[in-house]
């Protein structure tokens, strides 16, 4: 059984109104992240991953180029290419490479994550990994724990006390 995803909240009030938050966002799916240890994804792996969905407007596969994803991942074209050829040999992702039709050069490649999203339901069907599953049990609100965290206020003795001076 898949828990309920805690209530969610509008972007702004998460981020605020800033450059930062205005910029939008990336949808990176979190079964991504529960899954990537029982994957064997490194963060080379999610990093490029991530680029990658940065391209991903509507239901067809995003087509970034390589130094583009590069760029975007903040790693160098050769280990982009090591890393799409990783992830092609753990069976995650296809490229379709698109060829020119008048003179057979290569263009931007097309990257689908089918595998990828196959592979995650198929684990999902074993449950979450239990870090994962501990997000959605009940847990403290957030004023409970910055309550719980405050120190307490100083007494008349301890504003004496060396160590508590700033």
């Amino acid at each position: 059984m898949t828990p309920s995803l805690p209530p969610s909240q509008p972007w702004h009030q998460k981020w605020g109104d800033d450059f930062f938050s205005t910029r939008g966002y990336v949808q990176l799916p979190n079964a991504l992240l529960e899954y990537a240890h029982q994957l064997q994804l490194r963060a080379t792996h999610l990093a490029v991953i991530a680029a990658i969905l940065y391209w991903k407007w509507d239901e067809r596969d995003p087509y970034p180029t390589i130094h583009t994803i590069a760029q975007a991942s903040g790693t160098s074209v050769r280990t982009v290419q090591r890393t799409l050829r990783e992830l092609e040999q753990m069976e995650l992702l296809i490229i379709h490479h698109t060829v020119r039709r008048r003179n057979g050069s290569q263009t931007t490649n097309t990257f689908d994550f089918t595998p990828l999203r196959r592979r995650i339901n198929k684990l999902s069907r074993l449950g979450l990994p239990t870090w994962a599953r501990d997000r959605f049990s009940a847990q403290p609100s957030l004023p409970a724990l910055l309550e719980a965290e405050r120190e307490p206020e100083p007494t008349p003795q301890d504003v004496s006390d060396p160590d508590l001076c700033w």
